[in-house]
């Protein structure tokens, strides 16, 4: 079995962890039963291509999801993310850390894969895999909060051609800024976030995006 190169990597990373790579979350948690909905749509930045020349290839790529969270018990809920482009889906569990009037802290971890690629026999062997583990802090303001933390994702790629079956696991940690803005029923949960691929050639990807939540 071949290494997978870093920029071959990426380009399955765009379109298998889309979901993960932008990240709609609060650091509250629902009530036992209580559920909500939400869309994001937003865009993936190259910071830098590592001197692979494969920047021109994906930049840049607009994303869209939807999700889905139920509360489960005090201080935990369940979530699922399905991005519109090849159907990637994430699914987490969040448990909600701390929580007092100043601010709160939230852990999600979770895991994900692209559905088109395990349901399409035209896929051509491609597969991704990954898991997802965010930290979340979030400042309270009212009924408000201003959003940071870091997150981890551990991606398996494979990809079979020519005969061939190249694969690797990749470290991408990165970080993330956001807010919470709570208008009656609604939230606006605009974020940025910025991630690495531990490799050689080092890849950087910056991603932006707004969501809306009911």
């Amino acid at each position: 079995m071949h290494r997978l190169s870093a920029a071959a990597a990426a380009l399955l990373t765009l379109t298998a962890c889309l979901p993960a790579l932008t990240t709609l979350q609060r650091t509250t948690t629902l009530a036992p039963g209580e559920r909500s909905y939400a869309l994001a749509i937003g865009a993936l930045l190259p910071l830098s291509d590592g001197g692979t020349d494969v920047q021109d290839d994906y930049t840049p790529v607009p994303s869209a999801d939807v999700a889905f969270r139920v509360g489960l018990w005090r201080g935990a809920d369940i979530g699922v993310r399905v991005g519109l482009d090849a159907l990637p889906v994430v699914v987490d569990l969040k448990l909600q850390l701390v929580r007092n009037a100043a601010w709160e802290l939230a852990i999600a971890p979770g895991a994900g894969t692209t559905l088109l690629a395990l349901l399409d026999p035209k896929s051509k062997g491609a597969v991704a895999l990954h898991g997802y583990l965010p930290l979340l802090a979030g400042i309270r303001a009212g009924d408000h909060r201003l959003v940071f933390g870091v997150k981890y994702i551990g991606t398996y790629m494979a990809l079979a051609t020519q005969g061939r079956t190249y694969s690797a696991y990749y470290h991408v940690p990165g970080a993330v800024l956001g807010a919470d803005f709570a208008l009656g029923p609604v939230h606006l949960l605009p974020t940025v976030d910025g991630q690495c691929f531990l490799a050689s050639p080092r890849l950087c990807f910056a991603a932006a995006s707004l969501g809306i939540l009911f």
